[in-house]
């Protein structure tokens, strides 16, 4: 049986955007020592990360934190995602060291890592996840503001919730280049504060909400509620 394709249209905006971003969407520019100390170490290793791939507005508070998501097999994704700044196209050859750098690095920053959709393969995932191991958790996220309306993110998050997901982020879309997926919109901060009591209230152990969330915006806390062991 296939699987069902999505697409998000932007079919909800109906004014056009501000020229300029939300104020609410500026961040300090990175330079904190941790923050130096994890990029010299990346490019020692030769790594790299969907933080710095993906132009993460969070890659400043998350290195000073300790915090990074890698990318494996090389800097060029495969998939051509229209809202997405990672590089596309055919992978170089495969490093055969790379997955021993990684674990490198990983002793380095001593955190914990995780591996990163069809909507029907997605929920999938999940099941089989929590019925192997129900007691490691659970998480993903939901990029807003590509053409959604509150009410279906609430389905998603009701669905993701039957399938007993523990953590959920939530943040804003932010147009890559002119290439990229269009932005419909910017939710507001008290759009993403409400989405938040709405996900608590559904029984999420975790919801990290706000503008300028990413996946691993906040990883240790997000670790330490849904009462993961470091």
């Amino acid at each position: 049986m296939g699987e069902t394709l999505y697409q998000i249209t932007g079919r909800h905006r109906v004014e056009p955007l501000p020229e300029r971003k939300p104020g609410w969407l500026k961040v300090k520019a990175p330079g904190g020592p941790n923050y130096l100390r994890l990029k010299h170490l990346m490019r020692e290793l030769d790594l790299h990360t969907v933080c710095e791939e993906a132009h993460c507005p969070n890659v400043g508070e998350c290195w000073e934190h300790g915090t990074a998501t890698f990318m494996i097999l090389g800097d060029v994704c495969t998939r051509n995602c229209a809202y997405c700044a990672v590089a596309h196209g055919r992978p170089p050859k495969y490093d055969i060291e790379e997955p021993s750098r990684v674990a490198t690095a990983i002793g380095e920053m001593n955190k914990r890592c995780r591996p990163g959709g069809r909507y029907e393969r997605v929920m999938q995932i999940f099941r089989t996840a929590k019925r192997i191991a129900p007691h490691i958790p659970t998480k993903t996220g939901i990029i807003l503001g590509m053409g959604e309306t509150l009410e279906e993110v609430e389905i998603v998050m009701r669905d993701l919730r039957d399938v007993d997901v523990d953590i959920l982020t939530l943040g804003q879309y932010l147009r890559p280049s002119d290439s990229h997926h269009p932005i419909d919109r910017y939710v507001t901060p008290e759009e993403f504060r409400r989405l938040r009591e709405i996900g608590m209230a559904m029984g999420f152990k975790h919801v990290e909400s706000g503008p300028l969330v990413r996946s691993s915006y906040h990883a240790w806390e997000q670790v330490q509620a849904a009462g993961a062991t470091r």
